[in-house]
């Protein structure tokens, strides 16, 4: 270095480790007796601040005072600011001593998944809201058709994951309708499209072999965009004319197209009066496939049910609702009752029957009359018919207690018990076993009864009856009893019996006691049972006490008595 320099004279300049000349690095000795510009050393700044997803626009090897850089995310990152500072626009800047402005993370940007440019409308006009540059994972637009368009598709996309929006494609803004109402089979429509303009008028037809049911036409309204007709037609199989009733009526009663016969058409067939079907077909339907279910029927003469008993309840066979001409039907009489009467009838070719209906009657059997009975019944019969009246009469002249006659009710009953003729059977014996001769159900005045006992009993009362001119028995019935032996008594005992026989009738109670003033030991009594045994065992005597004793006894219990006193 010198410390004069002559003009013309180049100096070199360089600069310290850790800066950057600025400038020409040679200074020129002017013939104004001045130096050309001289250079600047300024400090260097060390490599920028990295971000994650992103990096620096035009980056370089090194960075001086007053350098500024530029932050960009990478493809499909969106750059959001710093939490701290207002660095918004992603730049940072070498500062004269040599650090950058923005270093720590909190002031540098970030670098999220995000998209850009959601998908524009496919056609029409439409509008997209919010419009940003970029839009974060999870936000959403909006899609607005103006009038007097409709969206087509769907009105909002969300940004899904970077770079990726939920729809691929905008929705559409046009003037018109979609989701035409469509035939469902065996038909078709034109003109044919997805969207259809408004005022279009679509027409629908049918496959050959089938017609029409509904509007032939349908047009897209404005400006609601709607259709004329919200639902499709339908397309039904033609079927052949409805097969008619032979000698009957038949009539349509469900006619999906009037005029046509088609699938779903229903007639229903009818007989005149006095005609019937000869195979019951009450209606037919033509089925889907354009067949109709049965052939038609036929009407022939026939009779209505025939006329039902008028006395009783009756069946008939067969039995149903029509008759063909010479048909018979066979009457029985229910419930047991008695059919009287022609038992057929059979349809006649004028639809009438050939004969007046039976009767079903009850019949009462015979009143049971026991053999040897006074009662006579006129008429005498097995059986009777409902309401035959009988008359009761007796033999003998005997005298009838009760009604003379008896009429055969519903039943099958009597409306009077048989009567009785005489006497009736004699009382009959209520204690013990026994008969009576003559055994028969009716005594004549003057007959007498004899009561005889079984073999262990002995009668008790009277042994005959007789019958009386009032119809009652002169006595009441005898009892048949048991005997029990006298009960025996050892020899030397001192027991008394009383009374003292050899039998006793059963029922009977006799008494027991002692001689000689012996003390009595047991029972003082016993009954005669019917199973002819006692119903006490027999008691026993004592020893003898000589009266001076009993009397020194005596005194001996009365001075106890007043001591203890």
């Amino acid at each position: 270095m010198m410390t004069y320099y002559n003009v013309s004279t180049t100096v070199n300049y360089t600069c310290n480790s850790g800066f950057t000349l600025i400038g020409s690095n040679n200074v020129t000795c002017l013939p104004t007796l001045s130096w050309s510009t001289q250079p600047v050393c300024a400090i260097n700044c060390p490599s920028p601040p990295t971000i994650v997803n992103g990096g620096i626009q035009n980056q370089v090897s090194g960075y001086k005072n007053g350098d500024n850089i530029q932050y960009v995310c990478n493809a499909n990152y969106v750059m959001v600011r710093p939490r701290s500072g207002t660095n918004y626009g992603g730049n940072n800047t070498c500062l004269p001593t040599g650090i950058w402005m923005y270093r720590s993370r909190d002031y540098l940007p970030t670098c999220l998944p995000g998209c850009f440019n959601p998908p524009m409308f496919g056609a029409g006009n439409g509008t997209i809201t919010p419009v940003k540059a970029s839009y974060m994972v999870g936000d959403t637009v909006q899609y607005l058709c103006m009038l007097p368009y409709r969206i087509i598709g769907s009105t909002s996309n969300e940004c899904v994951q970077a770079g990726n929006w939920l729809h691929n494609a905008g929705p559409e803004c046009y003037d018109g309708c979609t989701d035409l109402p469509i035939i469902a089979s065996n038909g078709d429509h034109m003109p044919i499209g997805r969207i259809h303009p408004t005022q279009t008028n679509v027409t629908y037809n049918c496959s050959e072999n089938y017609s029409l049911k509904g509007d032939v036409n349908n047009r897209c309204l404005p400006p609601v965009h709607t259709w004329s007709q919200t639902t499709a037609p339908m397309c039904l199989r033609n079927c052949p004319t409805p097969p008619q009733v032979t000698g009957g009526t038949t009539t349509v009663v469900i006619d999906p197209i009037p005029g046509k016969s088609v699938a779903g058409m229903k007639v229903n067939y009818s007989c005149p009066a006095d005609y019937a079907m000869q195979v019951t077909i009450m209606d037919n339907t033509c089925n889907s496939s354009g067949a109709w279910g049965s052939a038609a029927p036929v009407c022939v003469r026939s009779c209505g049910p025939p006329p039902t008993v008028t006395v009783g309840t009756n069946t008939f066979s067969p039995n149903k609702a029509v008759y063909f001409l010479n048909e018979t039907v066979t009457y029985v009489c229910s419930n047991g009752l008695t059919l009287v009467g022609e038992s057929t009838t059979q349809c006649k070719n004028d639809t009438k029957w050939t004969s007046t209906p039976p009767q079903c009657f009850a019949s009462c059997q015979r009143p049971t009359t026991a053999n040897g009975s006074l009662v006579l019944i006129q008429p005498d019969r097995a059986s009777y018919r409902e309401g035959t009246t009988i008359t009761f009469t007796c033999r003998y002249n005997a005298k009838l207690t009760g009604k003379t006659n008896a009429t055969c009710q519903r039943n099958t009953t009597w409306d009077a018990p048989l009567p009785q003729c005489g006497c009736g059977p004699p009382p009959h014996i209520t204690v013990g076993t026994g008969t009576f001769t003559p055994s028969k159900p009716d005594f004549i005045p003057g007959e007498v009864v004899t009561y005889t006992c079984g073999n262990g009993f002995t009668l008790v009362g009277n042994s005959t009856t007789i019958c009386q001119n009032d119809n009652s028995w002169s006595n009441q019935s005898p009892q048949c009893l048991t005997k029990c032996t006298r009960p025996t008594i050892a020899t030397g005992s001192n027991v008394k019996i009383q009374p003292d026989q050899l039998e006793y009738l059963e029922g009977t109670n006799i008494t027991f006691t002692c001689e000689n003033n012996v003390t009595l030991s047991g029972v003082v009594s016993s009954t005669c049972l019917r199973n002819t045994t006692w119903d006490a065992t027999l008691p026993t005597c004592g020893v003898v006490i000589p009266k001076m004793s009993l009397v020194l006894t005596l005194l001996c219990a009365v001075l106890v008595a007043l001591i203890s006193h």
